[in-house]
């Protein structure tokens, strides 16, 4: 998929330097301080590639920021909300505005009776650290044990990748 205005587009993401923490809190800075997208951008943008929409529900979609990268791709960060998904995404994209990959970094969603939380860390050297955890089905617990951790990379080619560089 080809983003067809993507100088439009990339005004909506501010630049922002790492060291960069993502969780549920930091979504209303975002939608207070960023230029929101119009509907066109929606439905020619995140709507195809979206797989879990339908007309049914209430998405919406908030850009974040850019991350530094080199002439040949765009790094960006956006949200994606409804009623029981909310994620940031990472998506990368060449300087022709085709997407490249995709990958949700954080956010939080439900799986049964459990609640689900994913909390991303993005360093200077671009490494993504997810932390992914579960309150087991109550609401008033939580254990850290039950946690687990991934990198994630950027690689030369714009793939978002698992990454060997893990603390």
């Amino acid at each position: 998929m080809t983003i067809k205005n993507i100088s439009t587009f990339l005004q909506h993401f501010p630049a922002i330097e790492p060291p960069i923490l993502l969780s549920v809190e930091e979504i209303t800075t975002y939608s207070r301080e960023n230029k929101p997208f119009s509907q066109g951008i929606v439905w020619e943008v995140f709507i195809p590639f979206e797989s879990q929409y339908s007309d049914e529900q209430l998405v919406e979609f908030i850009p974040c920021f850019s991350l530094p990268s080199d002439s040949r791709m765009h790094i960006l960060v956006y949200y994606r909300g409804d009623l029981f998904i909310n994620e940031y995404h990472l998506l990368t994209m060449n300087t022709k505005g085709t997407i490249i990959d995709k990958k949700a970094i954080a956010g939080t969603f439900l799986v049964k009776d459990k609640l689900i939380r994913y909390v991303a860390s993005i360093d200077k050297d671009g490494l993504i650290q997810v932390v992914i955890g579960s309150d087991e089905g109550s609401r008033n617990f939580y254990n850290p044990f039950n946690s687990k951790t991934i990198t994630y990379e950027i690689a030369p080619d714009g793939t978002i990748i698992l990454s060997s560089n893990t603390n």
